[in-house]
C-alpha cells in the first residue's frame, strides 16, 4: 500500500464511494483530509449544517473552543462528503452505523446512510481535524503534540514491549512515540467499530518502527484480525495513523482539505 497526496474528487452527481473509492482509486484504498480549526466560537454558518443529534452533543460542551473545534469540524465533513458524493451539505445522511459489540446506533461508527455508502473515520484535536473514506472499514486518528504524562499512563495504555522502547527516550522524542503508540490504537478500534473501551494494552503497536506496521486484535471479532496502519503525514504539532484491514489494496491519498 503506498500513500500519495491527490486531488479532491469533483462533485459530479453521479458516483459515490459505495461504486468508485476516493480519487477513483482501486477497493480497499482511503481518502484523508486534514484541515485547520481557528474559530474561538461556533460560527453559524457551520451550525446551520449539522443534524439534531450533533447540536445536542455540540450544545452539552461546556467550553466553548471545544464546541467550536466539534462544530467546525463537522460541518467540514459534511461539505467534503458533499463534494465527494454530490448534493448539498445540510443533506448529507450523516449518522452511525450499529455497534459491533452491542448494536447501539448510540455510539457506532460514523457512516453514510446510504445502501452502500462509504465507511468513514473522524478525529480532531487541539484545532486539527481528519476525515478518512474508504470502502473498506477505516480508523483514523489525530493527537495534538502537547505535555503527556507518559511515565504515569504507560502502565494502562502500552504493552511490556512498548513501554521499553517509549520509555527510554528523551524527550520530546518519548512523547511523540508515545502518541504514535495512542494513534495507532484508536485508530485500530475505530477501524473495529468500537472506540475506546477496551484495555488499550491488549494492542501491541511496534513503537520502535516506521508504518507501516500491522496491529492484530480479537476485539469485537472471533478471532484475531489483523490491520494495517499507516503513519499519516500531517502538520507539525500534531500526531495521526489512519487503520485499514491488512487485506486492502490500492492508495490512500493525504491531503489539505
Amino acid at each position: 500500500m503506498s500513500t500519495r497526496v491527490a486531488e479532491l474528487p469533483r462533485n459530479d452527481h453521479t458516483a459515490s464511494l459505495g461504486e468508485a473509492g476516493p480519487a477513483g482509486e482501486t477497493a480497499g484504498a482511503a481518502g484523508v483530509w486534514y484541515w485547520r480549526v481557528t474559530a474561538e466560537s461556533p460560527r453559524h454558518e457551520d451550525w446551520a449544517l449539522l443534524g439534531e443529534a450533533e447540536r445536542h452533543r455540540a450544545g452539552r460542551m461546556r467550553d466553548e473552543r471545544s464546541a467550536a473545534e466539534y462544530v467546525g469540524c463537522r460541518a467540514t465533513v459534511r461539505r467534503l462528503l458533499a463534494r465527494i458524493l454530490g448534493g448539498d451539505p445540510a443533506g448529507v445522511p450523516l449518522g452511525r452505523r450499529p455497534c459491533p459489540g452491542c448494536g447501539s446506533r448510540e455510539h457506532g461508527p460514523p457512516a453514510v446512510l446510504l445502501p452502500g455508502g462509504p465507511c468513514l473515520s473522524i478525529s480532531h484535536s487541539g484545532g486539527l481535524g481528519m476525515l478518512a473514506v474508504s470502502r473498506t472499514p477505516v480508523g483514523v486518528d489525530v493527537e495534538a503534540l502537547r505535555d503527556v504524562h507518559v511515565t504515569e499512563l504507560a502502565g494502562v495504555t502500552l504493552t511490556a514491549a512498548e513501554q521499553q522502547v517509549v520509555l527510554v527516550m528523551p524527550e520530546p522524542r518519548r512523547t511523540r512515540a508515545f502518541l504514535r503508540c495512542w494513534t495507532r490504537k484508536e485508530a485500530v478500534l475505530k477501524a473495529v467499530g468500537v472506540g475506546i473501551t477496551t484495555s488499550l494494552t491488549a494492542l501491541e503497536t511496534s513503537p520502535g518502527r516506521r508504518g507501516p506496521v500491522e496491529v492484530t486484535t480479537d476485539i469485537a471479532s472471533p478471532g484475531p484480525v489483523p490491520w494495517r496502519v499507516t503513519d499519516i503525514a500531517v502538520p507539525g504539532g500534531w500526531v495521526a495513523s489512519l487503520a485499514l484491514p491488512a487485506t486492502a489494496g490500492g492508495t490512500v491519498t493525504v491531503q489539505a482539505a
